[in-house]
Formats: C-alpha cells, structure tokens, sequence
C-alpha cells in the first residue's frame, strides 16, 4: 500500500470510540477495539483487505460482500455435504478467532439446497 495512503487509513481506523444515548442520558465512553467504522464508504473495502487471506477448505467457496460470509459447500450425498460445511465452518472460525472477529450465532444460518432428481426415459438411437 503506498505510504501517503496508510495515514489517512490508520487515523480512520485507529483510536475510535462510542457511547450509547437513550433520551437524554449518555453511557460512558467506551473504546472501539477492533473493526472499521460501520456505514462508512471505506468500511466495506477494507473488511475485504483485511479478510483477504481467509482460508478457503477443500470442497467449499466463499462468498463476501461487506462483512457477510457466507460458506458454501456442494456434495453428492447429505452426510458428505455435513461434513464438507463442518470442516468449512472449522476452519473459518478459527481464522476469525486468530484476527480477533467475532461471528454472531444469531445471525447465522446454514442452508440445505437439493436438485430434484429427474427421471430420464431412456435414449433409442435407430439405424
């Protein structure tokens, strides 16, 4: 990243803090740990850097947009397809528990697609 670029981005990001108002009442100032400024132009671009190097499992894609992941995973057979998304789910949980991110159980689902299996007649060729 080039230099004159880093220093406005560090300041954006760095020594941020928040407090709560209901009514007219005011929480204390609590410090930002982590994460980049939500609603921000910047913010969805650099969640994208920062999750760059997310490690994508054997058998299974991701797909980001902003700070959603989402993990997808396709197999012949159910129990294959469990297996394939729990290793995914493993391994990208890990990956967020190292940077320090958090994923919110409540606002995770897992989804199971099947393709209908279509019954073909069979093919005659003539002579």
């Amino acid at each position: 990243l080039l230099k004159y670029l880093l220093k406005p981005i560090i300041s954006f990001i760095s020594d941020r803090s928040f407090k709560v108002r209901i009514g007219t009442n005011y929480s204390q100032t609590h410090k930002i740990q982590a994460g980049v400024p939500q609603g921000s132009v910047l913010g969805p671009t650099l969640f994208n850097i920062y999750c760059h190097d997310i490690p994508i499992p054997p058998n299974s894609q991701l797909a980001m947009f902003a700070d959603d992941t989402t993990v997808i995973t396709q197999s012949n057979s159910l129990e294959s397809s469990i297996q394939n998304l729990q290793i995914a789910l493993n391994t990208v949980t890990t990956w967020f528990k190292k940077w320090k991110l958090n994923l919110n159980p409540i606002k995770s689902a897992v989804k199971i697609f099947f393709l209908k299996m279509i019954q073909r007649s069979p093919t005659y060729s003539h002579r």
